[in-house]
């Protein structure tokens, strides 16, 4: 049963891989390209630019080069916290 289970997840995540990879470029730009504002306008720090950017051209790199979908979800899910995390860090210190 639970080899059932793996087998069909594993199937659902390759048969809407290029669905997903195309929903992570859109969501993951848009969110970096937020957090990337927020820096500008309140602290114009460049680290905290430069990781906002960093974190995107990976998460972009992986979907245009078509890399394993795993891999691709877990750079995305840091990615996105990592960006969610400068927004919010942006937001309370202005």
């Amino acid at each position: 049963m639970e080899n059932q289970v793996k087998m069909e997840n594993q199937n659902f995540m390759t048969k809407y891989a290029y669905a997903t990879q195309a929903f992570i470029l859109v969501f993951g730009s848009c969110i970096a390209s937020i957090a990337a504002m927020h820096v500008l306008k309140y602290s114009e720090n460049i680290l905290l630019l430069s990781l906002t950017a960093a974190a995107a051209m990976v998460t972009n790199a992986l979907c245009i080069a078509q890399a394993d979908i795993k891999i691709t979800l877990k750079v995305f899910y840091g990615s996105l916290i990592l960006n969610i995390a400068i927004i919010m860090f942006e937001l309370l210190a202005a």
